[in-house]
Protein backbone atom coordinates (compact mmCIF):
# COMPACT_ATOMS: atom_id res chain seq x y z
CA UNK A 1 0.00 0.00 0.00
CA UNK A 2 2.73 2.30 0.82
CA UNK A 3 4.19 1.69 -2.35
CA UNK A 4 1.43 2.13 -4.61
CA UNK A 5 0.76 5.53 -2.43
CA UNK A 6 4.51 6.84 -3.02
CA UNK A 7 4.54 5.99 -6.42
CA UNK A 8 1.09 7.71 -7.08
CA UNK A 9 3.00 10.94 -5.38
CA UNK A 10 6.13 10.92 -7.51
CA UNK A 11 3.43 10.16 -10.67
CA UNK A 12 1.33 13.47 -9.32
CA UNK A 13 4.80 15.22 -8.57
CA UNK A 14 6.08 15.10 -12.52
CA UNK A 15 2.75 15.66 -14.04
CA UNK A 16 2.91 19.15 -11.86
CA UNK A 17 6.02 19.85 -13.28
CA UNK A 18 4.85 18.84 -16.69
CA UNK A 19 2.13 21.18 -16.54
CA UNK A 20 4.24 23.76 -15.34
CA UNK A 21 6.62 23.38 -17.97
CA UNK A 22 4.06 23.63 -20.42
CA UNK A 23 2.46 26.65 -19.63
CA UNK A 24 5.69 28.11 -18.87
CA UNK A 25 6.51 27.22 -22.90
CA UNK A 26 3.28 28.85 -24.21
CA UNK A 27 3.96 31.77 -21.83
CA UNK A 28 7.13 32.45 -23.52
CA UNK A 29 6.16 31.81 -27.35
CA UNK A 30 3.26 33.97 -27.04
CA UNK A 31 5.60 36.55 -25.50
CA UNK A 32 7.93 36.24 -28.24
CA UNK A 33 4.76 36.17 -31.26
CA UNK A 34 4.01 39.37 -29.30
CA UNK A 35 7.33 40.83 -29.53
CA UNK A 36 7.35 39.11 -33.43
CA UNK A 37 4.58 41.62 -34.33
CA UNK A 38 6.20 45.02 -33.40
CA UNK A 39 9.50 44.11 -34.78
CA UNK A 40 7.60 43.93 -37.96
CA UNK A 41 6.10 47.31 -37.45
CA UNK A 42 9.48 48.56 -37.04
CA UNK A 43 9.71 50.77 -40.71
CA UNK A 44 5.90 52.30 -39.95
CA UNK A 45 7.33 53.59 -36.59
CA UNK A 46 10.57 54.65 -37.74
CA UNK A 47 8.69 56.99 -39.78
CA UNK A 48 6.39 58.16 -37.64
CA UNK A 49 9.46 59.81 -35.28
CA UNK A 50 10.46 63.22 -35.33
CA UNK A 51 12.82 63.77 -38.14
CA UNK A 52 14.65 66.88 -36.17
CA UNK A 53 18.01 66.24 -34.79
CA UNK A 54 20.99 67.57 -34.52
CA UNK A 55 23.80 65.78 -37.08
CA UNK A 56 26.46 63.89 -35.70
CA UNK A 57 30.22 66.12 -35.84
CA UNK A 58 32.35 65.29 -38.52
CA UNK A 59 34.09 66.54 -41.51
CA UNK A 60 31.29 65.69 -44.16
CA UNK A 61 29.59 67.31 -47.17
CA UNK A 62 25.68 66.12 -47.95
CA UNK A 63 23.51 65.55 -50.73
CA UNK A 64 19.97 65.72 -50.52
CA UNK A 65 17.89 62.19 -52.15
CA UNK A 66 14.45 63.03 -53.48
CA UNK A 67 11.57 60.75 -51.86
CA UNK A 68 7.98 60.49 -52.74
CA UNK A 69 6.05 63.82 -50.92
CA UNK A 70 8.64 66.23 -51.31
CA UNK A 71 10.75 65.71 -48.25
CA UNK A 72 14.73 64.41 -48.91
CA UNK A 73 17.31 61.77 -47.19
CA UNK A 74 20.39 63.02 -46.73
CA UNK A 75 23.34 61.61 -48.03
CA UNK A 76 26.77 61.89 -46.10
CA UNK A 77 29.18 61.97 -48.42
CA UNK A 78 33.30 61.82 -46.94
CA UNK A 79 36.62 62.74 -48.81
CA UNK A 80 39.94 60.62 -49.74
CA UNK A 81 41.54 63.00 -47.05
CA UNK A 82 38.87 62.12 -44.08
CA UNK A 83 40.07 60.51 -40.73
CA UNK A 84 37.66 58.26 -41.27
CA UNK A 85 39.05 56.92 -37.57
CA UNK A 86 38.46 60.32 -35.94
CA UNK A 87 35.02 60.55 -37.37
CA UNK A 88 33.82 57.17 -35.61
CA UNK A 89 35.47 58.47 -32.58
CA UNK A 90 33.32 61.54 -33.52
CA UNK A 91 30.25 60.08 -33.63
CA UNK A 92 30.62 57.09 -30.56
CA UNK A 93 31.85 60.75 -28.25
CA UNK A 94 28.55 62.24 -29.67
CA UNK A 95 26.07 59.50 -29.01
CA UNK A 96 27.82 57.39 -25.39
CA UNK A 97 30.11 60.04 -24.38
CA UNK A 98 33.21 58.01 -24.66
CA UNK A 99 35.01 56.42 -27.62
CA UNK A 100 34.86 53.02 -25.60
CA UNK A 101 31.51 52.03 -24.42
CA UNK A 102 31.14 48.95 -22.26
CA UNK A 103 29.31 46.60 -24.20
CA UNK A 104 29.20 43.94 -21.84
CA UNK A 105 26.86 46.34 -19.28
CA UNK A 106 26.10 49.15 -21.49
CA UNK A 107 22.41 47.62 -22.46
CA UNK A 108 21.50 46.34 -18.69
CA UNK A 109 22.46 50.54 -17.33
CA UNK A 110 20.96 51.85 -20.56
CA UNK A 111 17.12 49.62 -19.66
CA UNK A 112 17.68 50.90 -15.49
CA UNK A 113 18.14 54.08 -16.75
CA UNK A 114 14.92 54.52 -19.00
CA UNK A 115 12.99 52.44 -16.88
CA UNK A 116 13.67 54.36 -13.65
CA UNK A 117 13.16 57.55 -15.44
CA UNK A 118 10.16 56.64 -16.74
CA UNK A 119 8.87 56.02 -12.90
CA UNK A 120 10.32 59.69 -11.55
CA UNK A 121 9.52 61.41 -14.82
CA UNK A 122 6.74 60.13 -16.19
CA UNK A 123 5.89 57.57 -19.25
CA UNK A 124 5.67 60.53 -21.99
CA UNK A 125 8.46 62.32 -21.16
CA UNK A 126 11.26 59.56 -21.40
CA UNK A 127 9.44 57.98 -24.74
CA UNK A 128 10.26 61.44 -26.12
CA UNK A 129 13.50 61.10 -24.53
CA UNK A 130 13.66 57.60 -26.20
CA UNK A 131 12.85 58.74 -29.40
CA UNK A 132 14.83 61.89 -29.80
CA UNK A 133 17.69 59.20 -29.31
CA UNK A 134 16.60 56.38 -32.11
CA UNK A 135 16.38 60.03 -34.83
CA UNK A 136 19.89 60.36 -32.87
CA UNK A 137 21.12 56.83 -33.97
CA UNK A 138 19.34 56.61 -36.97
CA UNK A 139 21.64 60.10 -38.36
CA UNK A 140 24.57 58.26 -37.31
CA UNK A 141 23.87 55.15 -39.20
CA UNK A 142 23.57 57.46 -42.71
CA UNK A 143 27.18 58.73 -40.92
CA UNK A 144 28.65 54.79 -40.85
CA UNK A 145 27.50 53.43 -43.75
CA UNK A 146 29.25 56.37 -45.87
CA UNK A 147 32.47 56.02 -44.06
CA UNK A 148 31.76 52.24 -44.79
CA UNK A 149 31.17 52.92 -48.66
CA UNK A 150 34.50 55.92 -48.60
CA UNK A 151 37.01 52.45 -46.41
CA UNK A 152 35.38 49.96 -49.32
CA UNK A 153 36.74 52.37 -51.82
CA UNK A 154 39.79 53.10 -50.45
CA UNK A 155 40.87 49.02 -50.54
CA UNK A 156 40.38 49.49 -54.67
CA UNK A 157 43.58 52.26 -55.01
CA UNK A 158 45.93 50.30 -53.26
CA UNK A 159 47.96 47.35 -52.75
CA UNK A 160 50.70 45.30 -51.32
CA UNK A 161 50.84 46.31 -47.51
CA UNK A 162 48.74 49.78 -47.49
CA UNK A 163 45.59 47.16 -48.84
CA UNK A 164 45.84 44.95 -46.54
CA UNK A 165 45.90 47.82 -44.08
CA UNK A 166 42.88 49.00 -45.89
CA UNK A 167 41.23 46.14 -45.50
CA UNK A 168 41.87 45.70 -42.14
CA UNK A 169 40.63 48.93 -41.39
CA UNK A 170 37.19 48.45 -42.88
CA UNK A 171 35.86 46.09 -40.21
CA UNK A 172 36.22 49.06 -37.97
CA UNK A 173 33.41 50.72 -38.95
CA UNK A 174 31.39 47.45 -40.11
CA UNK A 175 32.27 46.50 -35.91
CA UNK A 176 30.76 49.64 -35.30
CA UNK A 177 27.67 49.52 -37.69
CA UNK A 178 27.05 46.77 -35.47
CA UNK A 179 27.29 47.85 -32.12
CA UNK A 180 25.07 50.86 -33.27
CA UNK A 181 21.76 48.61 -34.84
CA UNK A 182 22.22 46.64 -31.41
CA UNK A 183 21.68 50.01 -29.50
CA UNK A 184 19.14 51.04 -32.17
CA UNK A 185 16.90 48.02 -31.44
CA UNK A 186 17.23 48.68 -27.54
CA UNK A 187 15.46 51.96 -27.76
CA UNK A 188 13.22 51.08 -30.72
CA UNK A 189 12.34 47.71 -28.79
CA UNK A 190 10.89 50.41 -25.95
CA UNK A 191 9.18 52.75 -28.41
CA UNK A 192 7.41 49.61 -29.67
CA UNK A 193 6.21 47.79 -26.69
CA UNK A 194 5.51 51.00 -24.33
CA UNK A 195 2.62 52.83 -25.61
CA UNK A 196 1.07 53.09 -22.31
CA UNK A 197 0.93 51.86 -18.32
CA UNK A 198 0.22 48.62 -19.44
CA UNK A 199 2.73 48.65 -22.17
CA UNK A 200 5.49 49.53 -19.69
CA UNK A 201 4.17 46.72 -16.98
CA UNK A 202 4.91 44.42 -19.58
CA UNK A 203 8.15 45.55 -20.69
CA UNK A 204 9.34 45.22 -17.41
CA UNK A 205 8.17 42.11 -17.40
CA UNK A 206 10.26 41.22 -20.46
CA UNK A 207 13.41 42.29 -18.60
CA UNK A 208 12.53 39.69 -15.64
CA UNK A 209 11.70 37.14 -18.23
CA UNK A 210 15.23 37.64 -20.57
CA UNK A 211 12.69 38.18 -23.73
CA UNK A 212 14.05 41.65 -24.31
CA UNK A 213 15.93 41.63 -27.72
CA UNK A 214 19.28 42.91 -26.03
CA UNK A 215 19.02 39.90 -23.61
Amino acid sequence: MFLVSHRNIEEERLKSRERTKQVATRAREKALEEALKAAKKAERIRRKVAKSVQKVAGHYTTSSKPKQGGSTDQVFLYSRKTDLQMELDAIWERLFYTKTPKWDTYFEERYLQVVNGAHADGLDDWRERVSQHVVAFQEAMKCINAIITEAQSRTYTVNGSRLIKAQEFLEIPQQYRGWLLHSLYCDEEFIFLVKDKDGFVKYEEYHKLGYLCWQ
